[in-house]
């Protein structure tokens, strides 16, 4: 299954011309099962178990491009929750992805940090995102708002 992951998570890099952080690549391509508990979550990693032989089926090229689309940025969309939430990882100015792991409230088109870095959400959890009032961007009448939700 890994060369199956490895080989999806190239795909995406190739197909939306961004590359995954090195962490979060070889985190994603360890997996062994779709679905990861962070903090009392349960989120699902679907690439693990897109179809290996059909280029088409690759979550994160068709929500990576969906979410580009609707927000006009460029980002890895990687995971998604119980509650239809998506894990992204964003691009900054300069083309670089930034560390931070961010989630993508859909129902209230937010963004906001997920966790700092991969090694902070791995040993702590996410952040505590829903009790914040704050967003590190939002989505409204089709512009990009930047909030003042701190990422340091």
């Amino acid at each position: 299954m890994l060369k199956h992951v490895s080989d999806k998570l190239r795909e995406a890099e190739l197909k939306l011309e961004l590359r995954f952080p090195k962490k979060l690549f070889d985190f994603i391509r360890k997996l062994e099962s779709p679905d990861v508990m962070f903090g009392e979550e349960e989120w699902t990693f679907p690439t693990v178990t897109d179809n290996p032989d059909d280029p088409s089926e690759n979550f994160i090229v068709s929500k990576s491009m969906w979410f580009k689309s609707q927000w006009n940025l460029n980002g890895l969309v990687f995971a998604v929750g119980t509650y239809g939430d998506y894990l992204i990882a964003l691009q900054n100015k300069d083309g670089k992805m930034l560390k931070q792991l961010f989630i993508l409230i859909d129902e209230r088109s937010e963004i906001k940090i997920f966790n700092t870095n991969l090694d902070k959400l791995l040993e702590y959890g996410p952040f505590d995102y829903m009790e914040w009032n704050d967003f590190y961007l939002k989505l409204e009448g089709g512009e990009v708002q930047r909030g003042d939700e701190m990422i340091d």
